[in-house]
């Protein structure tokens, strides 16, 4: 299950940005830019780790997802939000993993963010669903594509 969330991350970010049509354009690059930064300084270290997981997962759905298309061609791939359409190239599925794995951890970076300027307790802590779902999402379809690879019926 892929989910391309680019446009929840514009979302998101377009109440806050009141500046005008040019911050509201430069939202998500600064956005993906903190991030990036994040992951490599490990400035937030929970934030960074949760980050790192779900780059993990995602780059096992995809390796998963052409490993189950390579080892058995009558397979497609069902979900209607993946690039490439029911049969992706290589080149897809890569363009497919970058993009998830940018927008997916920026959008963890800025939920994070504005998690930390509450003042209630409650709710600083639950941000961390997100990144724990998506991670669950991404290893649980990664399974699911090797069990397809190996021949069973994809029930895990």
């Amino acid at each position: 299950m892929k989910l391309h969330l680019a446009p929840l991350l514009l979302l998101a970010l377009v109440p806050s940005a009141h500046a005008g049509p040019k911050r509201v354009l430069t939202a998500i690059p600064r956005a993906v830019g903190r991030s990036n930064k994040n992951m490599l300084t490990f400035h937030r270290k929970w934030v960074a780790l949760e980050q790192w997981g779900q780059v993990a997962a995602i780059l096992f759905d995809e390796a998963s997802t052409q490993y189950a298309l390579h080892k058995r061609p009558t397979l497609v791939e069902t979900n209607p939000l993946a690039i490439g359409g029911r049969h992706p190239s290589i080149g897809m599925t890569v363009l497919d993993a970058i993009i998830l794995s940018e927008g997916e951890p920026a959008f963890t970076n800025y939920v994070s963010e504005v998690a930390s300027r509450e003042t209630d307790k409650t709710f600083r802590n639950i941000w961390h669903a997100y990144p724990v779902a998506t991670d669950l999402t991404h290893t649980f379809a990664g399974l699911h594509n090797m069990s397809l690879a190996a021949g069973g019926c994809g029930c895990l």
